[in-house]
């Protein structure tokens, strides 16, 4: 009897062997497709801890191939950590290689098999599922060797991390002003003596005489003819310019920051005659209306003003010692 049920199961083993065969040859997508092909390296298979590899996995297919796939990474063991996952695609003769790089490592010392890495996939001219895999790797995760025989030495410091810019303003910003601020004085000091020697080094060219300087200016203003070319307010302007700078260097008065009315009571006091008194305020006050009421003097009045000028200067100005001792 016994002989008997161990030929059935023997004959039962081969009948579903040749099943097997018959449905692998008819169906061969039911195995592993030769179509596509799955590969797994380690740059290195013995690392420290904490230490980091990289896992690479290369997906090799016809270049032509249209492929759907999942790839499956559950199988990498939970001591195994994936830091990060990048991917990339190469070309190998008529074959694509779509290539994974997995960055992993591990802070459990011991040896740790990485199980075959599976891919489920599709061919885009049929909707069988097909499946393929890597061969599995062996991954060792070394501790640091310690000498238990050696002398027992002192933990080192702690690593001071390096001082950020703004860290060091912080820190330090106090004493920063202070230096910049001595800087700052020491560049004001350095500029002023530049220019204080400057200064000394420069020639003082002397002032011509009041009369002659004004004489001169009144030249030089009559030849532009302002008031021939309807620019008669800046023709009084410079005109009464030219006298109050006369006026405050002849008789030392500040006629340059005084209005008329200023102006004729110190020439009062100064021992001009009243008739040239009357005369400057004559004319001041018509430069005034053609400077601040818009008035519109006649030709003779711009003419009598500058012979005026020139007439004022010439009876007032100082005399020369000779000419003094002569008188």
């Amino acid at each position: 009897m016994k002989q008997r049920n161990t030929i059935l199961s023997i004959f039962s083993k081969k009948i579903i062997f040749g099943i097997a065969v018959f449905f692998y040859l008819i169906f061969p997508e039911i195995g592993n497709s030769q179509d596509v092909k799955v590969n797994a390296t380690l740059d290195t298979n013995s690392i420290l801890i904490g230490q980091q590899t990289t896992l690479t996995m290369s997906i090799l297919t016809p270049e032509k191939m249209d492929l759907d796939f999942n790839l499956l990474t559950d199988s990498i063991p939970e001591t195994i950590e994936i830091i990060e996952i990048k991917s990339d695609t190469s070309k190998i003769n008529d074959h694509k290689s779509i290539n994974y790089h997995f960055l992993i490592t591990s802070f459990d010392s011991g040896y740790y098999a990485i199980p075959p890495l599976k891919i489920i996939y599709k061919l885009a001219s049929d909707t069988n599922v097909r499946y393929a895999e890597s061969e599995p790797m062996l991954l060792e995760v070394r501790t640091i060797p310690v000498d238990l025989d050696g002398e027992i030495k002192d933990l080192k410091d702690v690593l001071a991390e390096p001082m950020t810019f703004m860290e060091f303003i912080k820190r330090y910003y106090l004493p920063l002003i202070g230096i910049l601020t001595i800087l700052t004085l020491i560049i004001v000091i350095l500029i002023r003596l530049q220019r204080r020697k400057k200064k000394a080094n420069q020639q003082i060219e002397p002032l011509l005489p009041p009369d002659i300087e004004a004489i001169e200016a009144l030249i030089k203003l009559k030849e532009e003819k302002l008031w021939q070319n309807d620019r008669v307010k800046d023709y009084y302007s410079k005109i009464t310019d030219i006298l109050r700078r006369y006026i405050e260097r002849r008789f030392d008065i500040p006629a340059q920051e005084m209005v008329t009315s200023e102006i004729v009571g110190c020439a009062n006091s100064s021992g001009l005659e009243k008739e040239q008194v009357i005369l400057i305020e004559k004319h001041f006050n018509i430069s005034d209306l053609v400077k601040f009421a818009k008035y519109s003097p006649i030709q003779i009045e711009n003419e009598e003003i500058m012979d005026w000028a020139f007439q004022f200067i010439e009876n007032t100005k100082m005399l020369e010692k000779s000419e003094e001792e002569e008188s």
